[in-house]
């Protein structure tokens, strides 16, 4: 429930900041006039995710001694390109031609499993023995990803079709993504004279990942209105981000988990462009936008060998194996660009 209350707070921030705002202009608060309208908008969305959301960890063992592990480090880089669908709706209250608040919630989930390739690659440095990368492999991937995010908006500046306000909110978003073909290279380097081995593997069950990324924000909200049919909205919102994942190397028998907190950037860009009434009461609109999203998140990780880990006979790691408090950053840089369509009422 933390990220409800930050959500609450950041909402609080925003009307305390309103009405510090007009305070300090020595302005009266302009009454509710009778021409405050409140428009509601719905429709369906569809857009393309690019980008990627990558997780590592490394940890140092001071004191190794001859032939043990002084280092290890592993990266793991998931795609989100893919195509993604859904829908919004908004509420949103206008004085004569000027938005002065607004409501929206929106939610998209992919159609298609995420393009692109899936990246692991290891590091390691053996006290007087092997020292780099000891294994890489690509695959392709089979998942979901699922964006729902909720927004507040509030005028502060501007009487005319052009305002700057607040934005405040949270967005929430889960990947999911398993694992089952794979080619790369290792290296044994647990043995007298590591030697790479190549290799394929095609449908064997190898990994499944999930990430949640929770991020309440706020920020800075513009819009433009070159004309009454014509709407230009961006905003760049500041977001605190938490995020926590779950990952199951099957063919390693362990399981791994992590949560940490961070920060993150959104920013978008939307224009629609209201057309004619077809019916009383309402109008239809067509709409372009794009959005980024950046995070950086710092937590622990802990891993857990369910079953032994066997290669080639012998037992690396036994079952019961734990390691907790490894270092573990969550990064995540995503873009999207869509089209949307619907009716205002």
């Amino acid at each position: 429930m933390s990220f409800i209350r930050a959500v609450f707070v950041c909402v609080t921030a925003v009307l305390a900041v309103t009405e510090v705002s007009t305070a300090q202009s020595g302005v009266v608060a302009e009454p509710v006039p009778s021409n405050r309208q409140i428009k509601f908008s719905v429709g369906p969305s569809f857009g393309y995710n690019v980008g990627h959301t990558t997780y590592d960890f490394a940890i140092g063992v001071p004191g190794a001694a001859s032939g043990e592990i002084a280092y290890l480090r592993s990266e793991l880089e998931f795609p989100v390109d893919q195509f993604m669908a859904g829908g919004a709706v908004r509420l949103q209250s206008f004085l004569g031609d000027v938005e002065d608040w607004s409501l929206m919630l929106s939610g998209l989930i992919s159609a298609n499993n995420p393009g692109g390739t899936m990246t692991d690659i290891d590091w390691v440095r053996v006290v007087d023995g092997y020292g780099g990368t000891f294994s890489h492999t690509e695959s392709s991937s089979e998942g979901s990803n699922l964006i729902v995010n909720f927004q507040f908006t509030k005028r502060l500046v501007g009487r005319t079709r052009h305002s700057i306000g607040v934005a405040a909110g949270f967005r929430y978003q889960r990947i999911r993504q398993d694992i089952d073909n794979f080619a790369g290279w290792q290296v044994p380097y647990y043995q007298p004279t590591p030697t790479r081995v190549e290799f394929e593997v095609n449908n064997v069950p190898a990994l499944e990942y999930r990430v949640t990324y929770v991020m309440p924000m706020a920020g800075l909200h513009l819009v433009l209105r070159p004309s009454r049919a014509v709407s230009v909205d961006a905003r760049a919102l500041y977001a605190l981000t938490m995020a926590d994942d779950f990952d199951d190397h099957l063919l390693r028998n362990k399981e791994a988990t992590a949560d940490g907190r961070g920060s993150g950037f959104v920013g978008s860009l939307r224009a629609d462009w209201l057309l004619r009434e077809r019916a009383p009461g309402s109008r239809p609109f067509i709409g372009v936008e794009a959005e980024v999203v950046t995070l950086t998140v710092e937590g622990d990780q802990k891993q857990v060998w369910y079953d032994d880990e066997v290669v080639q006979g012998e037992v690396i790691v036994p079952r019961g194996t734990v390691y907790s408090g490894l270092p573990h950053d969550f990064i995540s840089t995503q873009y999207r660009v869509g089209l949307r369509f619907g009716f205002r009422f």
